[in-house]
């Protein structure tokens, strides 16, 4: 059981990592931070190097406010899929497609929707690159306090 779901809160990005983890994924996230080095250029060249066929390894997923997109709703999750330098927009995967099908987001859109604080951790949110972990589950590496409690059975 997810513990951001049974406290009637949802997920955040620590609790992403946890279920990636225990499907033995892993997660290196990045917090929409500008007092820690985050601005849209380098967004902008972090989308353009997971796009590139050189890193089909790697699959990016944002997490960001919807409301910050006129979207209903607040915090969501979606993979990043593509970037249109022309435009400097990104392709959004929405996994919500019952509500919104996938759609494009310009670089200064997306990086003001991962900024906007999560209200569980008072964290900006951010994004985060998904890639095939080693099979095992979770160690809580103290960083987040959901994570033993989430993974507390070996991975199958």
């Amino acid at each position: 059981q997810l513990i951001g779901l049974e406290e009637g809160r949802g997920l955040n990005i620590f609790d992403l990592r946890c279920v990636a983890r225990k499907n033995g994924a892993l997660l290196k996230i990045q917090i929409a931070d500008k007092n820690n080095g985050f601005s849209e250029h380098y967004f902008r060249e972090e989308v353009k190097k997971i796009c590139s066929t050189e890193n089909s390894n790697s699959v990016m997923i944002s997490y960001f406010d919807r409301k910050a997109l006129d979207q209903t709703g607040g915090g969501h999750f979606s993979p990043i899929a593509a970037y249109d330098e022309e435009s400097d927009s990104v392709l959004v995967l929405d996994v919500a497609r019952f509500k919104y099908p996938p759609f494009w987001a310009t670089i200064s859109q997306m990086c003001k929707a991962m900024e906007a604080m999560e209200p569980v951790s008072q964290r900006p949110r951010g994004f985060a690159y998904v890639t095939h972990g080693d099979g095992k589950c979770c160690i809580d590496d103290n960083t987040h306090n959901t994570c033993s409690v989430i993974c507390n059975t070996p991975h199958s």
